[in-house]
């Protein structure tokens, strides 16, 4: 393919031959131009999210009748127990499947700890804990119940 360089006025009589105004035509470029530049902040936005998070190499997998979502370890704050189903919840979402705490727990021991009979929280993103309010505070200050039973191996693991 051969590009040629024209100068402006063979641009002008080229735009006119084929029925383009010059404003569209600046317009339209300018257009492009400002789209490109979005294009590449969104990229290095993406990019820079990226290597912010750590990378465990484990994911947790959530299938059901609408979905299949692959969600990272690092990013899932916890799993609760609702409405004859499981939520696993990180902090932009949630996602809704078919299985028990339990079964959960057995599952993701090294990685998650029971705190209530519905939540099993990731204890990499436990901040801190409540003892007189009976609660956990995750990363992003979410609080979730602590019940007597799960007390005090919560104690020995965050205190």
């Amino acid at each position: 393919m051969i590009h040629a360089v024209l100068n402006g006025t063979e641009t002008d009589m080229l735009l006119l031959e084929q029925g383009i105004r010059k404003e569209t035509a600046l317009q339209t470029n300018e257009r492009v131009k400002i789209e490109r530049l979005r294009n590449e902040k969104v990229i290095r936005e993406v990019f820079s999210r990226f290597l912010q998070k750590p990378d465990t190499g484990e994911i947790f997998v959530v299938e059901n009748k609408e979905e299949r979502q692959r969600i990272p370890y690092g990013e899932l704050l916890y799993f609760e127990a609702r409405m004859k189903k499981v939520y696993a919840c990180t902090e932009n979402a949630e996602y809704g499947f078919y299985d028990t705490i339990d079964h959960l727990e057995k599952k993701l021991s090294g990685h998650f700890v029971r705190c209530h009979r519905s939540y099993l929280v990731n204890r990499n993103l436990i901040e801190g804990v409540k003892l007189s309010q009976n609660c956990l505070i995750l990363r992003g200050n979410i609080r979730i119940p602590l019940s007597r039973s799960w007390k005090e191996p919560i104690k020995e693991l965050v205190l």
